[in-house]
């Protein structure tokens, strides 16, 4: 090989299994912009959209969703305040 892998142009795949296979109508597919690291390319946001737009209109009744904890799965909307904020920020916050 010339290029060597990590220096390619990347796919990014995301596609929900069943018992009975894949779930139609639930797969993402784009091609990285980037060719390191591809964290940047899917985030929270888009994995948010994806779920909520392609994966949970497309399940069945009674399903069981598994996700990981990987970063781009999961995002915090409502931080907690730290020791360095402000009694009324604190207070707006609880």
């Amino acid at each position: 090989m010339k290029t060597p892998i990590w220096k390619a142009n990347r796919l990014i795949l995301l596609h929900t299994g069943a018992s009975n296979g894949f779930v139609p109508g639930a797969m993402l597919l784009f091609a990285s912009k980037k060719t390191g690291d591809y964290h940047k390319e899917m985030t929270a946001d888009r994995f948010l959209n994806w779920f909520e737009t392609a994966l949970l209109p497309n399940l069945t009744n009674k399903s069981v969703i598994v996700i990981d904890n990987a970063p781009n799965h999961c995002m915090q909307s409502n931080n907690a305040p730290t020791t360095a904020s402000r009694k009324n920020d604190i207070s707006e916050w609880l």
